[in-house]
């Protein structure tokens, strides 16, 4: 039983008294600065967010970082064959989860190579991707999967790392569900600062319409903030991995 909690707990003690400043500072300077850079100099905001510019750029660094670092982690756990019954099994596939979004937005960032390869896409392959580019979030009805998995997925990155873990878990889960806890992934408690910042801007984003669509601008914004939290989750797992905690 104490294994399975562990499994499910990414949490670790030395690594968390090392994120929680840096990730929690690093987050409100991110969020200040970008908002403050909206406000005194638009243009500016608006160039460092150009195809290929400094911003996707470094969303495909961090994304990249989270790949590595998050399939260090399960290929870790395939080689010292955990997955060993269905609730190791069910935690893995929520973890390979942030491995499968870490990866197809690098890739849709990179356009699939598209551009790197010099494939044009054919007239009918332009109709389903309503552009020309490799961009699957333009085909019919992606939009509506892709809003439903960022609420997913901002639950758990921002949600289930305090609601699953005490003091909120004695309140929030009632006795006979609490062993429900050990069957949800639960990522460390000091990068939720990271992905909080990431769901601020996706919500500005979404609420533009309400207010002004200059406010749709800060989509390339929060993907280079979901890219941060996701490296910074990358970095955690390595760290686990080579402290040989999970061995």
């Amino acid at each position: 039983m104490e294994a399975e909690k562990h499994f499910s707990e990414l949490e670790i003690e030395n690594l968390e008294d090392i994120y929680r400043d840096f990730v929690a500072k690093s987050s409100l300077f991110a969020l200040l600065a970008i908002i403050i850079l909206f406000l005194i100099n638009p243009n500016f905001f608006d160039r460092l967010q150009y195809e290929d510019g400094y911003i996707e750029n470094l969303t495909v660094f961090f994304l990249f970082i989270a790949v590595i670092g998050i399939g260090k982690y399960i290929l870790n756990e395939l080689k010292h064959k955990r997955i060993t019954n269905l609730k190791r099994l069910f935690v893995t596939i929520q973890l390979l989860a942030f491995f499968s979004v870490a990866l197809y937005a690098s890739l849709q960032e990179l356009e699939f190579g598209q551009r790197a390869i010099g494939y044009e896409l054919s007239d009918s392959s332009k109709d389903v991707t309503k552009g020309d580019a490799m961009n699957l979030h333009h085909r019919e009805n992606m939009e509506i999967f892709l809003a439903f998995g960022a609420i997913v997925f901002s639950i758990y990155t921002s949600i289930i790392p305090h609601a699953f873990r005490k003091p909120l878990s004695e309140i929030l889960i009632p006795t006979k569900f609490s062993h429900s806890s050990t069957w949800i992934l639960k990522i460390p408690r000091s990068i939720v600062p990271a992905f909080i910042v990431g769901i601020i801007f996706s919500l500005i984003e979404v609420l533009s319409p309400i207010v002004t669509d200059e406010l749709e601008e800060f989509n390339e914004y929060s993907e280079v903030c979901f890219a941060y939290a996701l490296a910074l989750l990358g970095t955690y797992l390595w760290r686990a991995v080579e402290q040989g905690r999970f061995n």
